[in-house]
């Protein structure tokens, strides 16, 4: 009885904090979201061992071709993880009623 009520309280914190990241994300500006976007996409450029030693030139075109895609898997990661957390939240008040 008692890990139900910590898990419930576990997953309503993580609730919460998704609806905060995803109300932080969806207040930024669009020049700041892109900055975010790009930012996250050239980190990624940066580490993978594919294209860490590519030029400079290459390495933006390929930071402005994957800029949008890194983007909408941002969101779907976001709301996917929310989805997820209500699932197993609904799962667990599923077997308290059991």
């Amino acid at each position: 009885m008692v890990e139900n009520k910590i898990a419930r309280v576990i997953f309503l914190l993580l609730t919460i904090l998704t609806l905060i990241v995803i109300f932080v994300f969806s207040n930024q500006g669009g020049s700041q979201s892109e900055t975010t976007s790009t930012g996250v996409t050239r980190t990624i450029i940066d580490i993978h061992p594919k294209t860490k030693n590519m030029e400079e030139k290459n390495k933006q075109e390929l930071v402005e071709e994957l800029q949008p895609i890194i983007r909408k898997i941002a969101h779907f990661t976001i709301y996917m993880n929310g989805n997820r957390i209500k699932e197993d939240a609904l799962q667990k008040k599923k077997c308290e009623l059991t």
